[in-house]
């Protein structure tokens, strides 16, 4: 069953952010489609889990966030220039 992905307003800011100063802000796109895309699919896996949270890498952004299996929901808390 697919999760329900979720930014947190504040990751969506920093989202903006980056990709307003990115100088490849395609690449910025392309990375914040994927994440949504698996973290639907495969949230418990990707990445690597620090306590709650879970960290994952797709060239050029970092995003944290946190899985509720119970809730199939995702909640992207964070995302960062890798």
């Amino acid at each position: 069953m697919p999760f329900t992905v979720v930014w947190d307003p504040a990751a969506l800011d920093q989202l903006a952010l980056i990709w307003i100063t990115s100088q490849y802000p395609n690449a910025v796109t392309r990375a914040s489609d994927q994440i949504d895309l698996i973290l639907r699919h495969s949230s418990m896996t990707a990445g690597l889990q620090y306590g709650d949270w879970r960290v994952v890498t797709i060239d050029p952004l970092q995003f944290l966030y946190k899985v509720s299996p119970d809730d199939c929901l995702v909640q992207i808390v964070d995302v960062r220039e890798a």
